[in-house]
């Protein structure tokens, strides 16, 4: 009973460390220009000031989970593809923290990420776009 034990044991281990390896290459697997930092500048229906004033920000350098914060708390984004100039992401949900003030921004960034398909990013600006049409802009956190 005890060498049945220890062979799922032996069995065990290693799909657990080879579970482990693929989640952290699937985490590292952006092109080095993206993973940064990135300040949300311009989406549909929010002025430059409000997001500025709530920190809104892509934050693409996580290994841990990459994540997105809109004013209120950190949520994660998961990019389920990125080829080329081609991107698509995932949001999760974050049960942890409820904002009123910032809950309206939140949905509107969480609807437009989803939309997202293509990525453009000129010196230490990016561009998300859905087709041709640009959903989102950001610049660089450690650009002055």
């Amino acid at each position: 009973m005890k060498l049945i034990k220890s062979k799922y044991f032996l069995f065990l281990i290693p799909l657990f460390m080879l579970l482990n390896c693929k989640a952290l290459i699937s985490k590292q697997n952006l092109p080095i220009e993206l993973e940064r930092q990135w300040m949300l500048t311009s989406i549909t229906g929010f002025t430059k000031e409000k997001l500025m004033k709530n920190k809104a920000q892509l934050d693409l350098t996580q290994y841990s989970g990459r994540k997105a914060n809109l004013g209120c708390g950190d949520f994660l984004v998961e990019v389920l593809q990125v080829n080329a100039d081609k991107i698509k992401f995932k949001t999760k949900e974050n049960s942890s923290k409820k904002c009123i003030d910032s809950d309206v921004l939140e949905y509107v960034f969480r609807n437009e990420l989803g939309t997202v398909n293509r990525y453009k990013i000129e010196g230490h600006f990016l561009k998300l776009y859905q087709n041709d049409k640009i959903v989102m802009e950001f610049v660089a956190a450690d650009w002055d």
